[in-house]
């Protein structure tokens, strides 16, 4: 494990104090050099596409890709009577050069009659790959009008693991289920596809998974599931419909009975990714409160009036309560909007960090490894979090967070930096 080295500093920003903590990282990983910050923000001019590799043949794997039209760039001539917009898909051609991407894939031209209305614009690359291979792609999305790109990295698994790759999901509507996650009302009937099983398990699982440690404790919480109901389904042509129970937690779709693979998806509360009601914004902020105030609000008679309370005491402020709470609760739903696995993605290590620090000023990423930096690269005000995929974790977005003690001091900075409401919020 790499040691990070820190040394105190205190940094004034406008009428705001806190401190910012100052390390040197010294992996020797090599990490792709393309910041990809953008991934985990809420620019609304980045593309945001959304993926899902289905091994739908023996010898050929699909990478279906989602994009909403209101990210696009479209234009109407004069003797037009449709809005246009391009796109183009390459592969890098060598995944230690990623500005290398001259293999183009595919050229999609994209009409629309109204550009007023979103729309959820789906296309697929079919790529060469059998049985038993593991393929690394690195693909580019570039929105042509406006030259906006979007790096994606994909590994194409079709190791005959039975991952999630091997199904595909979709809604009683016929639209495709393209997060890991969805509100438990969605997901009362779907249709599952597998080319390669004709039997599957759907498995119920309990959500009892406590929030992640502060990053200064070593300490990682074994996960262990809580499986409470399997059900067996037969597919016909590679398909079945399926109705689902209503269920709060993780439900997981197999071709095996054991719980370390197959697809996942977390059902969630009614406006899930967003909490809006006060039960779920409570336990979010275990992040921010001593144990005693989180309790108090648990057990309050009112915990709405209590939960209010606790962030008016900070502020001083009915407006800057306000403020703090918006700006909180957005980081809380876009945690669980990019870091969602088998529990709810602010509860995770990345989310935790997402939560508390907000988003990294720079992302340097590969298939394992993901790299946040806040402030400017090489400058001794900035920190960076490391983040690694779980090895022979059945969930594709299960990442745990390289600890180090040293993070205490900016821990305990940052959180103080809450609790008095003297954060800055950009």
């Amino acid at each position: 494990m790499n040691k990070m080295k820190f040394n105190n500093i205190f940094y004034l920003t406008g009428l705001i104090f806190f401190a910012i903590v100052t390390f040197h990282c010294q992996s020797t990983e090599k990490l792709n050099r393309k910041n990809i910050s953008y991934i985990y923000s809420n620019d609304p001019t980045a593309l945001f596409p959304q993926f899902k590799v289905y091994h739908h043949h023996p010898d050929s794997s699909r990478i279906y890709i989602f994009l909403e039209s209101s990210r696009l760039l479209f234009q109407k001539l004069p003797n037009d009577t449709l809005y246009k917009a391009f796109l183009t898909f390459h592969l890098a051609n060598n995944s230690k050069n990623i500005q290398k991407y001259d293999t183009l894939v595919k050229k999609l031209q994209i009409t629309l009659p109204d550009i007023n209305e979103n729309q959820m614009i789906v296309t697929w690359i079919d790529l060469p790959c059998k049985s038993g291979e593991l393929k690394e792609i690195n693909l580019l999305i570039i929105d042509e009008k406006r030259n906006n790109p979007y790096w994606h990295y994909l590994l194409l698994d079709k190791s005959g693991n039975g991952n999630e790759q091997y199904f595909l999901l979709k809604d009683s509507m016929n639209n495709f289920i393209t997060n890991n996650y969805a509100p438990s009302s969605l997901l009362t009937k779907v249709k599952i596809y597998s080319f390669f099983y004709d039997k599957i398990y759907v498995k119920y699982f309990i959500d009892d998974v406590p929030p992640a440690l502060p990053p200064f404790i070593y300490e990682t919480p074994q996960i262990k599931l809580k499986k409470i109901y399997t059900d067996s389904i037969r597919l016909t042509n590679h398909e079945a419909d399926i109705i689902i129970q209503n269920h709060r937690g993780l439900i997981g779709f197999s071709n095996q009975t054991t719980d370390n693979n197959g697809l996942f998806i977390y059902s969630g509360y009614e406006t899930f990714p967003k909490p809006s009601q006060i039960n779920d914004m409570i336990y979010p902020i275990r992040y921010i409160s001593s144990m005693k105030e989180f309790e108090k609000i648990q057990n309050a008679a009112n915990p709405k009036e209590e939960f209010d309370n606790f962030w008016l005491k900070i502020t001083g402020s009915y407006a800057r309560s306000s403020e703090l709470i918006k700006k909180y609760f957005t980081r809380v739903e876009q945690a669980n909007l990019f870091f969602t696995s088998y529990t709810e993605g602010w509860k995770t290590d990345r989310g935790i960090i997402y939560v508390v620090f907000g988003p990294p000023s720079l992302i340097y990423k590969n298939n394992l490894t993901e790299r946040w930096l806040y402030g400017q690269e090489n400058n001794a005000l900035s920190f960076s979090f490391d983040f690694k995929a779980k090895p022979n974790s059945p969930f594709a977005n299960d990442y745990y967070l390289i600890r180090d003690a040293d993070y205490k001091s900016l821990w305990y900075r940052i959180v103080e930096g809450w609790r008095t409401g003297q954060l800055y919020l950009p």
